[in-house]
């Protein structure tokens, strides 16, 4: 596949000088050959034609020269390629783009340039810039931080701009392509969009409040966990009512990197709770496993199960938990009971026949699991020798 690319320089190159580097060498037409690449340098003349790569491009009055290059690539020549393109841009100023990509790829611009430039435009312009320069990272420059910069110059002037819509435009530019220069969840373009008046503006308003939201689950992120059963207890409160809260005991309960206190004595304030007659928090759909609560007297029987979940909505949930516990046990049982029927050899053996076995009446464990299940004392012993 043959490919057209075209460098394009704010300084004239020397092409000369990179002979013998990056595999460059000479041709016999004047100019300059890469593998399969012919390469030579020439004037740009801007002009409103469409195939024109730099038409209405921020920076198109600052290119005066071009390195063409046109063929095909090599394997063992496209790294050299790409490396002398990228010295080249960084050298002379500019940017390369190819026939087949979709936009400039910058290796350097004139940062002051720039600068004194973004400070003369309107609003209008300074928009389109920053609506191009979130087009991806293939249009902005690898250093420089150009995008940062006239991020600066439009913020600088926000409160001087009239009338308020064009304010509104403009700050809303800066917050919808943030993630393309900084993290706007804690830099300055947020500060001015939470600070904007958004009288007429719904996109405005809905901004801002998804970059609320946005930084209360960022600070919940980093607030400090309980250290005490108290602040526990008071953080499971608070939850019951705030979202904030709420995000800050999930991630204390989290399954896989949790805080290993909170997750050692939540079950103790739920049962607290519960036991006070406290109603289950929306948020807790079933109550998960945690140590108290399997060892709780009020789990014993039918009744005290029946009596503890008369006190509350909570309480009720816990027991709800309980009974499904036990249900998930028999379910459990009856199928090994089944695999032990079939003398399958590690399905484990009950904890009476095991407790002989470990007692050391080897034999009378392996004639008590035959009775059981109906087995051959051979098989019986293979199983007991594979369980104890």
């Amino acid at each position: 596949m043959s490919l057209d690319y075209s460098l394009f320089l704010r300084d004239q190159p020397e092409l000369a000088a990179y002979e013998g580097r990056f595999s460059l060498r000479r041709d016999d037409r004047g100019g300059f050959v890469l593998g399969g690449m012919r390469v030579w340098t020439k004037p740009y003349t801007p002009t409103d034609d469409d195939d024109d790569v730099l038409v209405d491009h921020p920076w198109r009055d600052e290119i005066r020269w071009v390195v063409a290059a046109s063929g095909r690539h090599g394997d063992a020549t496209y790294d050299d390629f790409e490396d002398l393109m990228s010295e080249l841009g960084a050298r002379y100023r500019g940017g390369l783009w190819c026939d087949h990509g979709d936009d400039v790829r910058w290796y350097w611009w004139d940062r002051d340039a720039l600068a004194a430039k973004a400070a003369a435009w309107k609003v209008k312009e300074l928009v389109a810039f920053l609506t191009w320069a979130r087009g991806g990272d293939e249009g902005l420059p690898q250093t420089g931080g150009v995008r940062e910069q006239v991020v600066e110059i439009a913020l600088g002037r926000v409160d001087a701009i009239r009338p308020l819509k064009q304010q509104q435009q403009l700050v809303l530019e800066l917050w919808e392509g943030h993630e393309d220069y900084d993290d706007a969840l804690a830099g300055p373009a947020g500060d001015v969009l939470l600070g904007l008046d958004a009288k007429g503006s719904r996109k405005l308003r809905d901004a801002q409040r998804a970059l609320t939201d946005k930084r209360a689950v960022a600070a919940d992120a980093e607030a400090p966990l309980p250290t005490t059963v108290a602040e526990l207890a008071a953080l499971h409160d608070r939850a019951t009512r705030d979202p904030s809260a709420e995000r800050i005991l999930d991630r204390g309960l989290a399954h896989t990197h949790g805080n290993t206190f909170m997750r050692a004595e939540y079950g103790g304030v739920l049962l607290a709770r519960a036991r006070a007659g406290a109603a289950k928090p929306d948020w807790m759909w079933t109550v998960a496993h945690w140590p108290q609560l399997a060892t709780a007297p009020e789990s014993a029987s039918r009744t005290t199960r029946d009596t503890f979940g008369s006190l509350g909505t909570l309480a009720q949930a816990i027991v709800q938990k309980w009974d499904a516990d036990d249900a998930h046990a028999a379910q459990v049982h009856d199928m090994l009971e089944l695999r032990r029927r079939g003398g399958e050899i590690f399905a484990g053996v009950p904890d009476e026949i095991r407790a002989l076995a470990v007692a050391g009446h080897r034999r009378e464990a392996v004639e008590a699991y035959a009775r059981r299940y109906g087995l051959s004392l051979e098989r019986s012993q293979q199983v007991v020798d594979a369980n104890v």
